[in-house]
């Protein structure tokens, strides 16, 4: 007798009846029963095989005489024999091939011998039962003959011969009649020993479910009967996942892994170290759909198992089990089977260590028990400890294996989580990874292989050989057999090299009980090209074996086509009030197809992305179709939400919010789909951790703008508002009922917490003070003072208003309402710091965007030293606030800062890490896009570019495209290309913020003109000037406006002051009147607003304050040569010597600067003037060689030869050799009538000038001596100088005549001398104003620090 087979956990049944005339029995049991019987052996851990040879005797077993012993061998190895008879007897009698297959078994069941003249079917009875009653359990049924005459007779009226001889039972021979009476007899006869004896069934369908209820019975009674002792939920997930890997091992009654060596040893490669091609290295199996990668991880856990007792492996197969697709399902199980093998490995040396008195104390095995069976940990103390365990394993000497199976199958965790962030990905040593996944599923491998460096297995097609040996092993478990040429139709099918296919194939081909049909059901099996293809003809099939014929309503594509459009899938009463399908039925089609689908925790899913591409061209071909599928299902969703009420305190299912925004999002349906979002239940559910993502997203499909939502939800509250009132009047004592004002307050400051969050700042401000208004009609000033619920309700408004006006760049508003917000929280709450953190912190902010850096850093240290006072140091108010410290310093924009921002940026990503960990919201992207502004000033580049875009990515996916926070990082990201002189995708990301920002923000908010320079950057950088005029004007204007010019990048606003000044003189007038305000304007920009106003006509000119003059201008820049020479042409035309000279002192001015001074009173005629620019600086340069030059002048100038001539002595004394002072004083001798002397000197000059080569004073020594000889000087130079020593002569020069009789001027002081070297031009021209220095600095490019 066959037993159960504890190792193998099969069960094995045998249908035993004749051929003909029990089809119908055999169809429901095949369509209807099996697979029910089937799923439920699969849950407790078996295979449920239903062994029927009705067609798996072959014509080459039937030839070789080998029908009777195939028969019997099948016996053997069953569990169960289920007997049923109509009519017919069956094949016996002297025929020669039976009489042969009798021989052929009598060798191994001689008793054959004695009943040779029986049927195959009786033969079956007596080995399965009647030979030893109760060894095997048993059960037999035989119809009713009213139902088989009642059949024959309409075949027989319909003429069809063929099936009304499936009725008679002489058809079998003259005594068959007579056989099976006595067959009945004896059956009967054992009815003691048997489970269940029935001779009078009515139909076949009755008979084939009282076969049903028996064997459900025994088996639950046998085989499947639960413990008496209560199964924990780890035991039943358990039992479900080694269910699952025992089923997926291979084929056959021995469950060969066919082709499985290689890759078995390919993962020992990377578990077993001693091997010698060891390797170290996660492993990652990969393949396409139903390749058999879950083959490869069951075989190698059940033969490591058996190989290594020792190691400790924890497996997971996702989806095998309800709670088995969420990422806290696998991380959860997986650390307590790991907790709960390692104890069993402790188990002796606990045992030890008790002797030794050195147990673990019963505190410690409490906690490991909480550790054991907690459900409620997130999933950083699960990954915690996950690593805490793994540590334990390893350092008790143990080796640990992870085993995650269908890595694709996980629930979709929302649009902030990071991929697989819970997978550890440094492992401590000993411990092994083995994962699964689909070779199209990019983001995982990219994850996995690219970035964490996996190895990969990828799993291959079968061989021929391999699909042969499949077949056969399939097919021999369900005791059956193809022909040679039937095996050769399906394996010569190059589809069937994957094993999903050939598996799904064998299945249908068991299913299949028409024996005589089989050869035609093959070939229509084996037709489909694709495993979509065959997924086709099973659902053709599931129509035609559940569908009534006379049905116009097809449940099957009901059931599919909306199991395809459903977002997470339907659970099964949904399934059967939208399909309307009767309980009975949907059992029988779902038993049929539970290996196609995947189980949710009750939420039914297609497994296979082939069934759903069947499903998706079969039943929902066309897009009027496939919409109209989801048009019902949204329907449905949106009855269920009608029947809740509009009342916002509703709860929500779950089962509405997953699905049915989504569906109406996918159908297109705007209006229907504002109606949903716009029900302040359902904005309530999803505004909401991971959901309120799906809420920006929902509303960002629609493309409405900020004003238009903020004005659909301010209708709904309105009507909340009406609803609540009619809620009133409904009951009696009114006054017992809060106003509809309290009850709706929070909503409201909600609807405000969305519009910010999803980037509508300029909307937030009115719901806001909506809010405000509604608190005043319910409390009063005396309940915030009196009610610490009141006042924290006022608080919160009023700092989310203030936090509102400070991105709104409201600064007069915000800095008053910060403040009292946090005069009240340390007045009446002051027992919560963390509280009063939350203002000081604001108020910090407020101070980092107004640039008041110093007292911004004091607020966020002070509110940093508040919450840790109080909270987790892992919580994510302390990451927001170092990140905010962190900005100060970014923003400060100090090289040595940067490295002090990063220090803090790093802290602060660590937390984050921890707080949110596994989600990636827009906080830890704006903290990622800090980090990489520090790397990038820090120049370590290749670790800044991937966080730019990691930072873009993530707030992409929180916030979706029209967001503030993403054109942030586009500013950010486009900086960084700046960077790297990719000036063109800079500019494609400024224009791409550009747009955005302009849609959400208003036109003249900081982010906008800090980014119009940026693209101003973008051209000056190329030298396109002209297109960054327009840019540059529109941010300069704004911000001169706005009177924030001290933000505007000096550099920036130098190179394109000198671009006006070179190119439109208009512009740049306009331009330095705005820049002159700036704190950072230069004293070019001083210099060149006071020249271009003295362009004006003096009755036009501006009177202008003095903080925009050049007098402030140098107190600023009090050595300026630009300003002194502005200066200095002023007072040269007025002759104010005594305040130049003051100026030129403050200045400490070189003593060039005075000689030039002097030379421009001299130009306007206030030469006697100027000498006391001179003596200023005589006196302040003594040695100074060009100032007594020019003294010597003046004298000259004014005729005191005699002091001219001893300054000129004295000089030469210094420097005998200098000629200029040798020559002027020959020519002061000479005017002073010493003409020997002046001769001397002049000769000494043109001896000089021929040492020299200097012509021009060759030929002007020359002239005036060859005058003095011809004595053309006579007239004056000989004139006597007065004894009262006047030596003033006439104003106008001494005329020397030349030899063609004209006269020439004799110079002495009569303009600029050669000798002078003066640094300032005489007259002032627009280029005077340009910038030395153009070089722009990286720097004053705007980044945007994130600022929370």
């Amino acid at each position: 007798m066959a037993t159960k087979d504890s190792q193998k956990h099969t069960i094995r049944v045998f249908f035993s009846s004749p051929f003909g005339g029990l089809e119908k029995e055999r169809e429901e049991l095949t369509k209807k029963y099996w697979p029910q019987l089937s799923s439920m052996c699969s849950k407790a851990g078996y295979e449920f095989i239903p062994v029927d040879l009705r067609w798996g005797i072959t014509t080459e077993i039937s030839t070789n005489a080998g029908t009777v012993e195939v028969c019997l061998r099948q016996m053997d190895i069953s569990d169960m024999i289920v007997g049923f008879f109509g009519q017919r007897y069956g094949w016996h009698g002297d025929n020669e091939l039976l009489q042969k297959s009798i021989d052929t078994a009598a060798v191994k069941y001689p008793w054959l011998e004695n009943v040779r003249d029986k049927s195959v079917t009786e033969m079956e009875f007596l080995h399965g039962h009647l030979n030893n009653p109760g060894e095997r359990a048993a059960c037999f049924y035989f119809r009713d003959k009213a139902y088989d005459d009642e059949q024959l007779a309409m075949y027989e009226a319909e003429g069809n011969e063929m099936e009304a001889r499936k009725y008679r039972a002489e058809t079998d021979g003259p005594n068959a009649a007579e056989h099976l009476s006595d067959l009945k007899r004896r059956v009967k006869d054992t009815e003691d020993k048997c489970l269940q004896v029935v001779d009078n069934y009515s139909t076949p369908a009755l008979g084939a479910r009282l076969m049903f209820e028996t064997i459900k019975k025994h088996l639950q009674e046998t085989f499947l009967a639960s413990p008496v002792e209560k199964v924990s939920e780890y035991e039943k997930e358990l039992r479900a996942h080694r269910a699952f890997y025992k089923s997926r091992l291979g084929v056959g009654v021995n469950q060969e892994y066919i082709g499985g060596d290689r890759y078995l040893k390919e993962v020992d490669r990377h578990v077993l170290s001693d091997i010698e091609d060891y390797v170290d290295k996660p492993l990652l199996i990969t393949g396409t759909s139903g390749i058999g990668k879950t083959t490869v991880l069951a075989n190698w856990v059940s033969k490591h198992q058996t190989s290594h007792p020792d190691d400790i492996i924890a497996y997971h197969f996702v989806g095998c089990a309800p709670r088995s697709t969420g990422e806290s399902d696998v991380l959860s199980r997986l650390v307590e089977m790991l907790n709960r093998e390692y104890e069993k490995s402790q188990e002796g040396k606990t045992e030890d260590a008790d002797k030794d008195g050195n147990a673990d104390d019963t505190e410690k095995k409490e906690t490991q028990e909480k550790k054991k069976t907690s459900k409620d940990r997130n999933m950083f103390e699960l990954y915690k400890e996950l690593m805490e365990v793994l540590t334990s394993i390893t350092n008790s000497g143990h080796k640990a294996i992870i085993v995650i199976d269908g890595l694709d199958k996980l629930d979709d965790v929302g649009k902030t989580a990071k991929e697989l962030y819970w997978i550890p990905t440094d492992l401590p040593k000993g411990v092994s990874l083995l994962l699964s996944c689909l070779s199209t599923d990019e983001k995982k491998i990219s994850q996995l292989v690219d970035e964490r460096q996996y190895d990969t297995l990828a799993v291959e097609s079968l061989t021929t050989e391999h699909r042969e040996s499949m077949t056969k092993a399939v097919l021999s478990l369900r005791g059956k057999v193809l022909t040679p040429e039937q095996t050769s139709k399906v394996i010569g099918n190059d589809q069937t090299e994957n094993p999903l296919y050939l598996k799904v194939a064998l299945q249908e081909l068991c299913n299949f009980g028409d024996f005589f049909k089989l050869d035609e059901h093959i070939k229509y099996i084996m037709s489909a090209d694709s495993t979509k293809k065959l997924f086709t003809k099973i659902l053709l099939r599931l129509e035609k074996d559940f569908l009534p014929t006379d049905s116009t309503d097809n449940w099957i594509a009901k059931l599919m086509g909306f199991l395809l459009v459903s977002r997470y899938g339907l659970t099964e009463q949904e399934i059967k009030y939208i399909v309307g399908i009767p309980d009975q039925l949907w059992a029988a089609i779902y038993f049929t197809i539970e290996d196609f689908l995947v189980d949710r925790d009750g939420i039914y899913g297609i497994a296979y992305d082939e069934l759903s591409n069947a499903v998706r061209e079969r039943y929902c071909a066309g897009e009027e179709i496939y919409k109209s599928y989801i048009d019902v299902l949204a329907t449905y969703f949106e009855k269920k939400l009608e029947e809740l009420g509009s009342d916002h305190r509703t709860k929500i299912p779950s089962r509405i919010i997953d699905e049915l925004p989504w569906l109406l999002q996918k159908y297109g349906d705007h209006e229907r789909l504002q109606k949903c979002l716009l029900h302040l239940g359902v904005f309530l559910a999803l505004f909401e951790d991971k959901n309120k993502y799906d809420l920006f997203n929902y509303w960002n499909s629609m493309s409405l703008a900020g004003h238009e939502i903020l004005s659909l939800y301010t209708k709904s509250l309105d009507k909340q508002v009406a609803h609540l009132y009619l809620k009133q009047l409904e009951i009696f004592n009114i006054e017992d009922m809060e106003p509809p004002a309290k009850q709706l307050l929070p909503v409201a400051s909600k609807i405000g917490d969305f519009l910010s969050e999803a980037g509508h700042l300029k909307q937030v401000e009115s719901i806001l003070l909506r809010s405000r208004r509604m608190f005043d009609c319910v409390f009063s000033k005396d309940d915030i003072s009196t009610d610490k619920t009141v006042a924290e309700k006022y608080c919160d408004i009023m700092n989310k208003l203030a936090c509102t006006y400070v991105d709104t760049e409201k600064f007069e508003k915000a800095e008053p309402l910060h403040k009292e917000v946090l005069e009240i929280k340390q007045d009446k709450l002051a027992e919560s710091k963390s509280y009063i953190a939350t203002s000081v912190h604001g108020l910090g902010v407020l101070y980092l965007k107004q640039r008041r850096y110093q007292e911004a850093e004091e607020y966020f240290t002070k509110a940093l030293e508040l919450h840790r006072a109080e909270l987790p140091e892992n919580h994510a108010l302390i990451a927001d606030t170092l990140n905010n410290i962190a900005s100060v310093y970014i923003d400060i924009n100090d090289s040595s800062q940067n490295e002090k921002a990063k220090d803090v940026m790093e802290e602060a990503m660590k937390i984050y890490e921890i707080c949110y960990f596994g989600n990636l919201p827009t906080e830890v992207a704006g903290a990622v896009n800090n980090l990489a502004i520090c790397y990038r000033r820090l120049g370590e580049y290749e670790k800044a570019e991937p966080m730019y875009k990691r930072a873009y990515d993530m707030t992409i996916n929180a916030v979706g495209e029209r967001h503030p926070d993403v054109a942030e990082k586009l500013t950010n990201w486009g900086v960084f290309e700046m960077q790297k002189q990719n000036y063109d995708l800079a500019l494609e990301k400024y224009h791409q913020a550009l747009e955005i920002y302009k849609e959400t923000l208003d036109a003249d908010h900081i982010s906008i003109l800090f980014l119009l320079e940026n693209i101003t950057f973008a051209f000056v950088y190329q030298g396109k000037f002209k297109e960054a005029h327009p840019y540059f004007k529109e941010a300069s204007e704004k911000l001169f406006a706005q009177g924030r010019l001290d933000a505007s990048p000096k550099q920036l606003n130098y190179a394109m002051m000198d671009y006006y000044l070179r190119n439109d003189e208009v512009e740049a007038y306009e331009f330095v009147q705005r820049i002159v305000t700036a704190p950072w304007a230069n004293e070019n920009v001083f210099a060149a607003l006071d020249y271009f106003d003295k362009q004006l006509p003096e009755n036009e000119r501006p009177n202008r304050p003095y903080e925009h003059t050049v007098d402030y201008a140098l107190t600023r820049f009090p050595k300026s040569n630009m300003l002194l020479l502005r200066k200095t042409e002023e007072y040269a035309k007025s002759g104010n010597a005594e305040m130049l000279c003051q100026i030129l002192l403050n200045g400490e001015f070189e003593a060039p600067k005075y000689t030039a001074a002097y030379q421009s009173f001299v130009e306007n005629d206030h030469r006697q003037e100027g000498l006391d620019v001179l003596k200023q600086g005589k006196e302040k340069f003594p040695e100074d060689v060009e100032i007594t030059y020019n003294i010597g002048m003046w004298y000259a100038f004014y005729k005191d030869y005699d002091k001219a001539i001893d300054i000129f002595q004295n000089l030469l004394e210094i420097d005998p050799n200098d000629a200029e002072t040798v020559f002027s004083l020959g020519k002061v001798l000479l005017l002073s009538g010493q003409k020997e002397k002046a001769k001397a000197q002049l000769e000494k000059v043109l001896e000089m000038a021929k040492e020299s080569n200097d012509a021009d004073k060759m030929e002007q020594a020359s002239h005036i001596l060859e005058q003095i000889e011809l004595d053309h000087l006579n007239a004056w130079g000989s004139q006597q100088i007065p004894e009262n020593g006047d030596t003033q002569l006439p104003t106008d020069a001494a005329d020397v005549v030349d030899g063609d009789g004209e006269k020439s001027q004799l110079s002495y002081d009569g303009g600029r001398d050669s000798r002078l070297s003066i640094e300032e031009v005489d007259t002032v021209n627009i280029g005077d104003f340009q910038n030395e220095d153009l070089s722009l600095k990286d720097e004053e490019i705007k980044e945007d620090a994130k600022d929370n």
